[in-house]
């Protein structure tokens, strides 16, 4: 703080640490105004950069979804007799909209065994250690357990061991020996097991269930599976039996196009989002638009623009389909760079062709190969490119990364800023403390020359 040493001495009228303030100020207001506005344009930049990457996540989704076969498996499912078997959307591949006969002749199921008779759950199995050997298609794992365990301490012995046979215990309720382990293995008769103990104290006498295959008829084809969950014998189709049941039942499988095209919509208005974003944020600043300029000459993001529209016009990655490229599915851009949607044009192409219109979209993927950039598809291509902008290691964090840096970079020079003010403030009240100095002994000379003056004249 500048002392005002000359009005002290009473030497001057002027008011020096004014003086030193209004210096110190021409001298800083130019560079700290430079200073202020690069801080808040790479400040609102890097707000841009954050709703940038909210804009392209909605359209990493929108992507995703189109590119993904179990979302593209929009489906109208007709079934006669639900109580004999339900089918869902999913599977192997994308669905195929027609109609079915159903027979079932046989369910999937484990086999089940069950132990002798224990008085308790903590009842000690053997004292002595001793092995239980359970043998499933043809692999046997030996399991040792230690003497002085208790049936609770076999139940979980057997289930630590990971064969496929699960034990658990039940209390029957019935005689002095209600507690039994009952063991059960997967279901098919592929999963059949055995099991032997080299322990009197328990043994596997009773087997309550045979392992078995389901059987059934579809279309006039017999199959078996090891499960009651079938996935590949309609493509996009979960199969699920749940009685024998001589009597056919009828399955019919339609497409939802409804239902895609409104996915379409959306994919279509978050792209929309992305470009009017990038292109109104590197443009000019416009006084009237918040986002206008927050990004100018930023050729990063721009690229992110012109990336996206590039894959839009190109044709899919997925390979032998007859739907090549967005525009065939009424997806295509118009004259200003928007991107437009003709849903009855969609509806006309898919509807001809379900499943190689899914494979152009999502080549057949359950998800998009987003992690290794493979080949995914019209929409999954999408998806792919959206991630990769927006991951944590993408273009967007390189991005804001720059801001960042632009950031340090201005808070060093505001710190340069304040030393450099500090030593012109300490420099000016030196300064002024030596003209205090002058000022005060051309007062004292003043008044002694006055004092002889006034004496001289006197005499």
């Amino acid at each position: 703080m500048a002392t005002n040493f000359v009005t002290a001495l009473g030497a001057s009228d002027i008011d020096t640490k004014q003086l030193v303030t209004d210096l110190v100020a021409a001298v800083r207001e130019p560079r700290q105004q430079q200073i202020d506005r690069a801080k808040e344009k790479a400040e609102v930049a890097i707000s841009s950069v954050a709703l940038l990457k909210s804009a392209l996540s909605t359209l990493q989704t929108a992507a995703e979804g189109l590119g993904s076969v179990g979302q593209l498996n929009q489906l109208s499912i007709a079934n006669t007799d639900p109580t004999t078997a339900t089918l869902t959307a999913g599977g192997v591949g994308a669905a195929i909209a027609g109609n079915h006969s159903l027979t079932v002749e046989q369910l999937a199921q484990p086999q089940r065994m069950t132990s002798g008779g224990f008085a308790t759950s903590s009842t000690v199995v053997d004292a002595s250690n001793f092995t239980i050997d359970i043998t499933v298609d043809g692999t046997t794992e030996t399991i040792s357990i230690t003497g002085g365990t208790t049936v609770s301490g076999v139940v979980s012995a057997i289930n630590s061991a990971a064969t496929g046979v699960t034990a658990r215990l039940v209390n029957t309720g019935n005689g002095a020996n209600p507690y039994q382990i009952v063991l059960q293995g997967e279901s098919g008769s592929d999963n059949a097991y055995t099991v032997s103990s080299s322990s009197a104290g328990v043994s596997f006498p009773t087997t309550l269930q045979a392992a078995q295959d389901a059987e059934f008829t579809l279309d006039g084809i017999e199959m078996t599976r090891s499960s009651n969950s079938v996935t590949d014998a309609l493509p996009g189709i979960t199969l699920t039996l749940n009685r024998v049941n001589a009597t056919s039942t009828n399955l019919g499988v339609s497409y939802n196009v409804a239902g895609i095209s409104a996915s379409i919509e959306r994919f279509v208005e978050a792209y929309n989002l992305v470009n009017d974003f990038i292109t109104r944020a590197t443009g000019l600043p416009n006084a009237d638009d918040e986002l206008a300029g927050t990004l100018q000459g930023n050729t990063v993001t721009r690229s992110l623009r012109n990336q996206l529209r590039n894959l839009l016009g190109s044709a899919t990655s997925a390979s032998g389909t007859d739907t090549t490229r967005w525009a065939e599915l009424g997806v295509e851009f118009d004259r200003t760079g928007t991107l437009t949607f003709d849903s009855d044009r969609f509806t006309s192409v898919f509807e001809s062709d379900p499943a190689d219109a899914v494979k152009a979209l999502s080549n057949n993927l359950t998800r998009p190969n987003l992690f290794s950039g493979g080949s995914s598809g019209l929409a999954g291509d999408v998806a792919v490119a959206a991630y990769a902008m927006v991951r944590s290691t993408g273009t967007l964090a390189d991005i804001d990364q720059s801001y960042q840096t632009t950031l340090e970079t201005i808070a060093e020079k505001q710190s340069k800023l304040d030393r450099d003010i500090e030593r012109l403030t300490a420099r000016y009240e030196r300064q002024f403390s030596a003209m205090d100095a002058i000022l005060a002994r051309f007062k004292a000379t003043a008044q002694s020359l006055e004092s002889s003056l006034d004496f001289n004249n006197n005499d």
